[in-house]
């Protein structure tokens, strides 16, 4: 967990008055990721990115359309 994911989870739980969770949640994010979970993070960045390309393209090609009349 980078120093400000660390700072607002600090802020969160002061504001929630959960300061204990504060650790729990350290702990949790700083524990290695499993294989499968890893494979997870590594298709939902794919799928984001995938998600993102198609945005895109859908956009070009309206806008082709759009030229071609």
């Amino acid at each position: 967990m980078n120093e400000h994911a660390r700072e607002f989870v600090a802020l969160l739980a002061e504001k929630s008055g959960l300061p204990e969770l504060q650790n729990e949640i350290f702990e949790l994010a700083d524990k290695p990721l499993t294989p499968d979970q890893q494979r997870i993070r590594q298709l939902e960045q794919e799928n984001r990115q995938l998600r993102s390309d198609n945005e895109l393209l859908k956009k070009a090609s309206a806008l082709f359309a759009r030229e071609l009349r």
